[in-house]
């Protein structure tokens, strides 16, 4: 099962100054295809955050 880590820094200019945009909650992580019906599908959050420094819009979690 993948994990995943909420970032701290914008992935461009290291900046905290990160701010969030948009949130849709949990979902499940695409191009995952369980060989078998009953297997869980992964889920993960869905987050974007705007770092105004670097201009950057981004997901606000690393996955595996």
């Amino acid at each position: 099962m993948p994990s995943c880590v909420a970032i701290e820094r914008c992935r461009v200019s290291g900046s905290r100054n990160l701010i969030p945009v948009l949130d849709l909650g949990e979902q499940a992580l695409t191009g995952v295809f369980p060989r078998r019906r009953e297997a869980p599908v992964t889920v993960g959050p869905l987050r974007l955050v705007w770092c105004p420094d670097s201009g950057l819009l981004q997901l606000a979690h690393s996955f595996d």
